[in-house]
């Protein structure tokens, strides 16, 4: 089995090669690389490495990424220790998708596993929310009271600015971004003005719907520019 390029980049120019061209002494092995060439080639694996960690905050994609049931485990047992950091170094798809697993897992269960704007209870609906998203604060990362638990209409909306959350846990549609999308428009309305359901642990705490919403701000003042 051939390895993966990875891998190969990462111990590169050893093992037995064939050169079809050849009639005889066909195979051969490659001497390994030199030291230089070798530093330049872990480079370039790391930097690779990093341009595809996952660079996305969308919590319904994570929730779809692969994961390890050991680091899944880990994060769960830094819940329980109150310890909610997961460092960029350590940011790649695997772990992302990890995190998300231990952060949903403490989160849905803290709204029962029901949206806490819908509703809706049927599990492949369902997202746990970031209130600060993930790429904006490394120490708060696993914090159950960062998370929400929404259905995947309101995440969306939520996670866009089309729904904001205020500090008494009022939902707030934000109309101007809805503009003429009347299918948009009466989806949303319902949610307008409507309280989110307080979880049974870990409510999302006010300093995080604030950056939230300063975030936010921030965002459309930067399209205005």
């Amino acid at each position: 089995m051939k390895p993966a390029a990875g891998q190969y980049a990462k111990n590169p120019g050893r093992g037995i090669f064939f050169d079809p061209t050849l009639k005889v002494d066909a195979w051969f092995e490659q001497a390994a690389v030199g030291s230089s060439t070798r530093s330049s080639l872990e480079q370039l694996v790391t930097s690779l490495q990093s341009k595809l960690s996952v660079s996305t905050d969308g919590d319904a994609i994570a929730e779809s990424l692969d994961y390890s049931a050991e680091q899944v485990q880990a994060f769960e047992n830094q819940i329980d220790a109150n310890d909610y950091g997961v460092a960029d170094a350590h940011g790649n798809v695997k772990v992302r998708g990890s995190a998300q697993r231990a952060f949903a897992g403490a989160v849905k269960r803290n709204y029962a596993n029901r949206c806490a704007i819908t509703g809706i209870s049927t599990p492949d609906f369902l997202v746990a929310a970031h209130i600060v998203p993930w790429s904006r604060d490394q120490s708060i990362r696993l914090d159950p009271a960062n998370g929400i638990c929404l259905s995947l209409l309101v995440d969306r909306a939520f996670e866009n600015g089309f729904l904001l959350i205020n500090d008494d846990l009022g939902v707030a549609v934000n109309w101007k971004k809805v503009d003429g999308d009347a299918a948009l428009k009466a989806l949303l309305h319902p949610y307008d003005g409507k309280q989110l359901q307080v979880p049974t642990a870990c409510a999302p705490k006010v300093e995080y719907l604030r950056r939230r919403r300063a975030l936010l701000e921030e965002q459309e003042e930067s399209a205005i520019e």
